[in-house]
């Protein structure tokens, strides 16, 4: 069952990690104070920038809000049992920046570095169900 989890989480990191829309295109319309607390996580992981991706389609009840650390220095360790609370704190930041916050079921956090060449590779990352937060 865990290989299993582990396996759905890398794919969807996988698809999360081509379709990110840039943090600039959706700060203004999203976020409240102009994103300033999702300027203030691209500080604290030292990121090269944030990218979001907002899943979501007419009738689904069940829908993610993607945020993906572009090249962040500070990254959490692979071991998500020992890192929960660091990914629960950022999908809590993510949450209430917000506009909406009540409007997504889940957050998925991806630090990802990228490749010249190569795209992006999958450094960490997990999904936090909104109702943990």
């Amino acid at each position: 069952m865990k290989n299993l989890i582990n396996l759905l989480t890398l794919l969807s990191l996988i698809i999360f990690s081509v379709g990110c829309n840039s943090a600039d295109n959706t700060k203004e319309k999203s976020f409240i104070s102009n994103g300033q607390a999702i300027d203030s996580l691209k500080i604290a992981y030292q990121a090269e920038s944030i990218k979001f991706d907002k899943w979501e389609a007419t009738g689904v009840t069940d829908s993610t809000f993607s945020i993906c650390l572009v090249d962040a220095k500070r990254i959490p360790d692979q071991d998500l049992e020992k890192e929960m609370d660091q990914f629960k704190s950022i999908a809590r930041t993510v949450k209430y920046s917000l506009k909406d916050h009540t409007k997504y079921n889940s957050y998925q956090i991806v630090f990802v570095e990228t490749h010249e060449g190569f795209g992006e590779s999958h450094r960490a990352g997990t999904t936090v169900r909104s109702k943990d937060l």
